[in-house]
């Protein structure tokens, strides 16, 4: 009937844009992840030329931290809290 024949129509558009949304985003991916790559291979080089210890955007998000940075561990310590072992 004709109402099945337009959700199947419906259906097969979803599915068609889903399909291609999913793809604009691997080819997205694909071409943005070597230059990000390429910053952060250069923001880890300077920041390690200036001496520093770590880089932040401007969201706060770390964009590099020297080793020894990471108090997690510390934190865990101090709240009672075990240290988990790495895998």
């Amino acid at each position: 009937d004709k109402q099945n024949e337009l959700r199947q129509l419906e259906q097969s558009i979803r599915t068609l844009q889903e399909n291609a949304q999913g793809d604009l985003k691997n080819k997205e991916q694909e071409l943005v992840k070597p230059e990000l790559d390429k910053l952060y291979s250069a923001i880890e080089r300077v920041a390690k030329k200036l001496g520093y210890t770590m880089v932040l955007n401007s969201e706060q998000t770390v964009l590099y931290a020297a080793e020894g940075t990471d108090i997690s561990n510390s934190v865990l310590t101090d709240l009672g809290y075990p240290i988990p072992t790495p895998e």
